[in-house]
This record gives C-alpha cells, structure tokens and sequence, in this order.
C-alpha cells in the first residue's frame, strides 16, 4: 500500500515539473515605468534652495532598485535622503541613499513592490551657486530596476526618466546645453515602410549602385539599409560600385612598329666658274682626284613596345560586398526571460526515473495484481 501511494506521489511530482516548465516566468513589465525627478520650482537665482522628489510611478513588480542622481553643474547637494516609511511600505528589507556617491539602492526578498499609485522614494535640497547660469536639470543615470520573485533585471525599455527644469535667472542660457523639453528616453514610434531597389550594375563610365531597401511612403524618413528588416543601416557610400576598369589582354595589345627613317640621297656639289683669266694652268696629265662625298644614313629608331597593365575587375568585388551586406544575420529578439530551465529539466529526469523506478517494482512483486 505504502509503494502504491509513493508511486502516485511520484506521477503528480512528474506532472507538476512538466507544468512549472509550460508557464512562462520573468515576463517584463507590461508598462512603462516612470522615474520622475520633480520640483515645484521654476526659476532660481544664486543662493536659493530648490526641493526635489524622486517619485516612482505605478509598477506591477518590483523587488530591487537602484539609481544615481545626476547633477549639474550650479547645484550643491544641501540635505536630504529616503522617505521616511518608504521601506516598511514597499515591504523591502533594504533602502537607502549614499551621499558620497549620490546613489538610491534598495531590495527585498520575500515579494515584489505592486503599486498603482505613485510612490515617493526620497526629497532632496539642492542650493544653487553663485556662477550657476541657464536651465538646470537634476536627472537619474546607472538605472537597474529589477524583479525579487523571478531573478529578472529589466532593460532600458521597461523604464522612461522624466525630469522638471529650473531657469537660473539673470544667467545666460547657453542653448547648446539648455534642454527644451524634460529629457525622455522613449523610443521612436515610427515604422519604417521598406522599398526594395534593384542594382545598378556599374559599367567602364558610370559607378553602380547595389541592391538595396530605402524607407518610403508619406512618413518614410528616406534611411537605407542592407535587407528587409531594417536592422542593418547604410549610406549613399556603402551602395556604390565602383567603375569596371577594363583589362587588358597582352596578347592583344597592340605594338607600335618601329619606323624607317628616311635615306639621304647624296647631292653633287656645283663645280665651280674658273676666271679662265686667273685660273691656273692644269697639268693635264696629272688629274685631281675629288673624294666623293656620302650622305650619313640615319639609323631607324624603334618605337617602345608599350606593356599591358592588368588590373582586376570590381565587379567580382562588388557583388561580394553585396552578399556580405545581405548575408549579414540579426539577432534573436529578446523574450525578457531568463530563466534557468536545466534545474526543472533535471527535475522531471529525476521524477520520471523515481516513477519509473516504482512502477516496476510494484509490478515485479505484484502488488497491482492483489
């Protein structure tokens, strides 16, 4: 009786590990959490005091904070800390502020901290300097908010920082570091409407163009990238194919043949008029003998044989850059779930194996048949 009812144990231990595996854990937040820096000062001058409080929006679980306040320079930090009651109300075991590092860090253990109300975690006075001068904005940088239920840490898209800004007056705004608006850090609600454009093969007198998407339509923002799901961005740059450079075959290539240069014909001279008056008299016998004269040939010159150059096509190298560029992967998108599933895969192994192991030898001694 007892190896019958271990046996039935063992199944429901067997179900329930394949359960726990079925049920999704560590999901984010399904909101957006607000982190507001906020003070009902608006403008300030040199020597005064401005309150601020870090204020939590509503959250569905949180069990771990921790954040730095940023502040500009024109502020020193006066006084301040945690909210008195904050810890005993969010039910955390620890929540605490360091003045040296100016940071907020807090967690529990037994639950997460769900709330639908704004909760307020510390009030701080800043005193405003005598060379402060424009906008000041105190904002909340190194964020880690996390989950003591389901171990999970969120990213930067499970928050958004909103912080109020305080006008020094009679300073001078410097509208290079004035903000206009309380800084966000939301993402950009805009989907891009992908056009693909076919190449452009380059030729010996114009570049070429590669394949690529460009984002068109009424709200396209006319940004280009390598493949249809707009992750991998380019440029005009990256989508030229340069010009094909013919190449030249040495065995066609012409060579200039060398040229002959002209022979000069030899020109007689003109005899001379002898005075026959003044001309002296010529011993017929003895004839002078005149040297021919021969004009120089001038030696052919050879035209220099002209080398072929080889060099290599671009349009193998294009259209490799234009596989690498569509070849390039993305990354998984990320579920937010990080979870150790080894431990309740060895679980189930090890029910299974127990089950296994009390089946058979109920069945071995018969204890089913009784």
């Amino acid at each position: 009786m007892n190896k019958r009812i271990l046996s039935i144990l063992l199944c429901l231990l067997l179900v329930a590990s394949l359960l726990v595996l079925a049920v999704p854990v560590g999901a984010a937040p399904s909101e957006r959490i607000e982190l507001k820096v906020v003070t009902e000062t608006t403008s300030a001058k040199a020597g005064d005091t401005i309150a601020y409080q870090i204020v939590m929006g509503p959250v569905e679980a949180i069990g771990s904070i921790q954040m730095t306040l940023d502040v500009p320079a024109g502020l020193t930090l006066a006084e301040g800390g945690i909210v008195d009651g904050a810890k005993e109300a969010m039910g955390f075991d620890a929540l605490d502020f360091t003045q040296n590092s100016l940071m907020i860090n807090g967690y529990a253990s037994a639950a997460d901290y769900k709330s639908e109300n704004d909760t307020v975690l510390a009030t701080f006075k800043f005193t405003v300097d005598a060379e402060a001068t424009g906008v000041l904005t105190v904002g909340l940088t190194n964020i880690e908010l996390g989950s003591c239920e389901t171990f999970e840490v969120y990213d930067t898209d499970s928050y958004v920082v909103i912080s109020d800004n305080v006008t020094v007056e009679g300073g001078t705004v410097d509208p290079t570091t004035a903000p206009t608006e309380a800084p966000t850090d939301a993402p950009s609600t805009h989907t891009h409407t992908l056009v693909f454009v076919e190449e452009v093969p380059a030729t010996e007198e114009a570049d070429g163009v590669k394949a690529h998407y460009v984002c068109e339509g009424p709200e396209g923002c006319g940004k280009i990238f390598a493949d249809g799901t707009g992750n991998v961005e380019l440029t005009e740059a990256d989508l030229v194919i340069p010009k094909i450079v013919p190449v030249v075959d040495p065995t066609e290539a012409p060579v200039d043949e060398p040229t002959e240069a002209p022979v000069v014909e030899p020109t007689e001279a003109p005899a001379p008029v002898v005075d026959p008056t003044t001309a002296p008299v010529v011993d017929p016998t003895v004839a002078p003998t005149t040297a021919p004269t021969t004009a120089p040939t001038v030696a052919p010159t050879v035209a220099p044989t002209v080398q072929p150059t080889s060099k290599t096509s671009t349009k193998d190298t294009a259209t490799k850059d234009t596989a690498t560029a569509d070849s390039k992967s993305t990354s998984s998108p990320k579920t937010g779930d990080s979870t150790n599933m080894y431990l309740w895969m060895l679980i189930m192994l090890a029910s299974m194996v127990g089950a296994g192991a009390v089946l058979f030898t109920a069945k071995r001694k018969g204890i089913f048949t009784k």
